[in-house]
């Protein structure tokens, strides 16, 4: 659901913005050409891929450019020209650099910085003027250096910095000062802006100084500004912050010194007596992370000793037609909800949490993932309603033929 960023990652987006010729123009009539042509196939892998886990789907992005998804596909998620759910990995588009999964919609960027949207649309989150949902891959921008999909709306950092924002509105989640419900087209929100993530109802950014500003949805405190008020424009937080990720009603966001800081509610936090309360103003929480996701309900990290941690709810969301939609995203063997850090893995370099799954890739190339998997959003081919413990997908043994 959001993008993921540490400190190398935001030094590396400064210099792209101060490298990178400005692209110009919208083009959102523009569809990808060569999307019919997918190919089912067992996926390369190497230390370098990219995850991204979002509502019910799952995206892999390897060092060669090609992105592969995965998981539910009912509003075209997924991208491949279909609506069919997809248990194993389906190349979908070739030149890619960045993806990220949003609720029920996909953003990508392309070599060239131009920046498509597939899937639904309702809120004009694709940002191609239309409320049309898209089962391929539409252009919508240039230029563009990050991208974060969030519940129904969307952000987007282009190469000068500015940050540009669109989709649902209904709680201020554009950030632009007003009540519209909803916008089918990008509208500039800030400038020198290095790092975003959207939430399930806020918005996140870093500043090129370090500071942290938030805006959106706040029934929970996720904004940090000690008020359960919603915000329609960026208010500050935090300063001497090089990574954030928004969760549903939760944040945690990573300062220049390797600590961790969360707010919020819906199990973000942990207190050291091991009670629970949502929290409207920034915690310390763990020293030594160097990576952090947001899902829904629960937070996974990367401690800078590759060691994996996870905490918040396990079994959330196990009700009427939606059973067993959120189980075992915390991958400790179990379906108990942790509202402490609990140790998963070791020797991990990247981590994505969705709303009821978690991937990881390991040093050694190999992906793995846990928790729920109705529409096979773990990758692992099987019709299994969930794992429990992470199960590994796939390593750097296999490849392309």
């Amino acid at each position: 659901m959001n993008i993921i960023f540490n400190k190398k990652v935001v030094y590396s987006i400064v210099i792209l913005i101060i490298a990178i010729t400005a692209f110009t123009g919208c083009s959102s009539d523009d569809t990808l050409s060569d999307v019919s042509e997918i190919t089912s196939m067992p996926m390369p892998m190497d230390a370098e891929t990219t995850i991204e886990a979002g509502v019910l789907t799952s995206f892999a992005l390897y060092s060669d450019g090609s992105l592969w998804a995965w998981g539910r596909n009912e509003w075209g998620q997924l991208g491949d020209g279909t609506d069919i759910d997809r248990r194993n990995p389906i190349k979908v588009m070739e030149d890619v650099i960045a993806v990220s999964a949003g609720e029920h919609h996909t953003m990508a960027i392309k070599t060239d910085g131009s920046l498509w949207a597939w899937g639904w649309n309702g809120n004009g989150q694709l940002g191609d003027g239309t409320k049309r949902d898209r089962h391929s891959p539409v252009k919508i921008l240039e230029g563009v250096v990050a991208v974060s999909a969030g519940g129904g709306h969307t952000v987007a950092i282009k190469n000068d910095g500015s940050l540009w924002a669109w989709g649902a509105n209904g709680i201020g989640q554009l950030g632009d000062d007003t009540d519209d419900l909803y916008l089918l087209s990008p509208i500039k929100i800030l400038e020198d802006v290095i790092a975003v993530s959207a939430g399930e109802g806020h918005t996140m950014a870093i500043k090129t100084d370090g500071s942290l500003w938030a805006w959106g949805g706040n029934w929970s405190g996720q904004i940090g500004d000690g008020t359960k008020r919603d915000r329609h424009s960026p208010v500050k937080i935090l300063e001497d912050v090089v990574a954030v990720s928004a969760g549903g009603g939760h944040t945690v966001a990573i300062k220049s010194d390797a600590s961790l800081w969360a707010w919020g509610g819906h199990f973000p936090v942990w207190l050291e007596n091991g009670t629970y309360i949502d929290r409207q103003s920034p915690m310390k929480i763990l020293e030594d992370v160097a990576t952090v996701s947001a899902g829904l309900n629960h937070t996974v990290v990367i401690k800078t000793d590759g060691s994996l941690w996870s905490w918040g709810a396990n079994d959330w969301g196990r009700f009427g037609d939606i059973k067993l939609w959120f189980i075992g995203q915390l991958g400790d063997g179990t379906n108990a909800s942790h509202r402490i850090p609990v140790k998963i893995l070791e020797d991990v370099v990247a981590v994505s949490a969705g709303s009821g799954h978690t991937m990881a890739v390991k040093a050694d190339g190999s992906l793995w993932s846990w928790g729920a998997n109705q529409f096979g959003q773990l990758g692992d081919g099987t019709d299994d309603l969930y794992q429990l413990s992470p199960v590994k997908i796939t390593d750097n043994s296999v490849m392309l033929p």
